[in-house]
């Protein structure tokens, strides 16, 4: 089967034929993932889909944007599975904003570690985490953003993936900085970096100044 759709960016002139998007096969290596070429306007075919289970995957977005939302007819596709079977119709609609949110600040403590920005509520959304390196002169930044409620964190060190552990995420919460964004948000937020392996690390608590710019 084939499947028609659309790429639309929101509030912007760009054409769509920067990005670029995937089906890859859902759980199983045996199947080839299947590309499509964006043409001008943004349309594009998904050629030769074979039954299954599918993931969307969206690459290459415009700098400053984020996917808003993805759909396959009537159902919500947007990290989650498209089945693709002989009683699939409608198209694949994807929409892009692209005016997404940014953070920059400074580690007053540190000259290299890890940013974390995660999902105040979302926490199981694996997408809305965001994990930036301290610079060496204490710098850090982190766009492509969208809009929600997160809590943000500097860590000396940090091992790979330490965040999904939800042990984890409970022993670090007292040193978040609740952050709000909204589309087009450029916040400044200066930290202080803690230990997360020390099991004080709740009680120490991250100094935030925020400007918005």
């Amino acid at each position: 089967m084939d499947i028609r759709g659309s790429i639309h960016i929101e509030s912007s002139f760009v054409d769509a034929t920067c990005c670029r998007i995937a089906l890859k096969p859902s759980g199983t290596d045996d199947v080839d993932p299947i590309d499509a070429s964006i043409m001008p306007g943004g349309n594009f075919i998904m050629r030769n889909v074979v039954p299954g289970a599918w993931t969307v995957d969206i690459e290459s977005l415009p700098e400053g944007s984020y996917v808003k939302s993805v759909r396959f007819g009537d159902k919500d596709v947007f990290h989650k599975e498209l089945i693709a079977d002989d009683s699939a119709t409608g198209s694949l609609e994807v929409v892009i904003e692209s005016q997404a949110a940014e953070i920059t600040g400074y580690v007053k403590n540190a000259k290299s570690g890890r940013v974390l920005l995660a999902p105040a509520h979302d926490v199981e959304k694996s997408y809305l985490y965001y994990l930036t390196s301290i610079e060496p002169d204490g710098t850090f930044h982190i766009r492509n953003i969208p809009p929600g409620i997160y809590n943000l964190f500097a860590f000396r060190t940090l091992d790979d993936d330490a965040w999904l552990d939800p042990d984890f995420r409970s022993r670090i919460a007292g040193a978040a900085v609740p952050v709000e964004l909204a589309n087009g948000s450029k916040l400044r937020i200066d930290l202080a970096a803690v230990d997360p392996k020390s099991m004080n690390c709740t009680a120490q608590r991250a100094r935030m100044r925020a400007e918005i710019q």
